[in-house]
Parts: C-alpha cells; sequence; structure tokens
C-alpha cells in the first residue's frame, strides 16, 4: 500500500517502544473485540516478514513474524498512537461524500 520514510519508522518506533506501558504486561484488557485494521509490514533482503499489526477497537498492537502472532500488548499513548495510525487511514480510505 505504502512505503514508510525514515521519519515515519521513528515515529512508529518512537510512539510504540518510547512508553514502556506499550510493552509491558497489562492486567486490565479492553472489553472491545480484537479487529486488526492496519498492518505494516518490514521486509529485509531474506524472505522472512515482520509486521506490525494495530487493532483500534481493542487498542492492541502485535508483532507478526511469517504469518506468526509472536506478542500482542495494549499500546500506551492512544491519542499519539491513533493520530499516526489516521495519517495512513485517511490518504488510503477517504470517506466518500
Amino acid at each position: 500500500m505504502a512505503t514508510f520514510s525514515r521519519e515515519q519508522i521513528a515515529i512508529l518506533q518512537y510512539i510504540l517502544l518510547s512508553n514502556e506501558k506499550s510493552y509491558s504486561e497489562d492486567i486490565i484488557s479492553i472489553e472491545a473485540p480484537y479487529r486488526p485494521v492496519l498492518e505494516f509490514e518490514f521486509t529485509g533482503t531474506k524472505k522472512s516478514t515482520a509486521s506490525v499489526v494495530i487493532s483500534l477497537s481493542d487498542r492492541s498492537w502485535a508483532i507478526m513474524y511469517d504469518g506468526k502472532e509472536q506478542f500482542r500488548y495494549n499500546y500506551a499513548d492512544i491519542r499519539l498512537f491513533e493520530e499516526f495510525c489516521n495519517i495512513f487511514i485517511k490518504k488510503y480510505h477517504p470517506k466518500k461524500q
């Protein structure tokens, strides 16, 4: 769908990794369905792929490696993260008027 710039990758890393609550075990889970709406796929020189999968409904993010979920956590900075995701949602799926 799109290729990230280095700056966009840095923003995604900052949002997810700068706040330790975004990858810690959370004992409180959000009562909402898991509905992934975005997948950021990272490819390298090998045939393996890694993806960051986002579910805005239950506010979680997961790492997928070769199609298998490695872990899933809740993201901590809700406002900032959802604004970042909305940039791509609005760009590639604009509302019809």
